[in-house]
């Protein structure tokens, strides 16, 4: 399994013509990830028990972006539609997921909500029905 989790890797369109990346184990596998109605944008995914668990960014308007989140098969496809999480804004980017113990964490960006809009990391933990319990920054 871990081997299948390493195999999603986003990478920059100038590193696809680099020589080298699949023979020095840097790129194992590539696969293709469609999630209906959204465009997934910077994603990550982990375990999740014989499925994954994807999350990524959505773009919904110009300034208002979202974090998305979607089960998916052994395969790689969507296995019921994905959802939006709770984050509080509409300005919370790039996320990356992990797992410790039996609790799953996402990592991501937002904008703190003062005067000039700084971006801030947070952590948020999220619940056995995949929603945000707490949000850390």
């Amino acid at each position: 399994m871990l081997k299948k989790f390493l195999t999603y890797v986003t990478y920059p369109s100038k590193l696809k013509k680099a020589p080298h990346l699949e023979e020095n184990n840097l790129i194992i596998d590539k696969h293709k990830i469609s999630i209906d109605n959204a465009s997934p944008i910077n994603g990550a995914i982990v375990d999740y028990g014989n499925d994954y668990i994807f999350v990524f960014r959505i773009n919904k308007k110009k300034d208002h972006t979202h974090i998305g989140l979607c089960i998916l098969d052994e395969n790689f496809k969507q296995k019921a539609d994905f959802k939006i999480l709770n984050t509080n804004t509409i300005t919370s980017e790039d996320p990356r997921i992990f797992k410790k113990d039996d609790d799953y964490f996402i990592v991501y960006n937002d904008k703190l909500p003062i005067k000039h809009f700084c971006r801030a990391m947070f952590i948020a933990k999220l619940n056995k029905n995949l929603e945000i319990e707490y949000t850390t920054c």
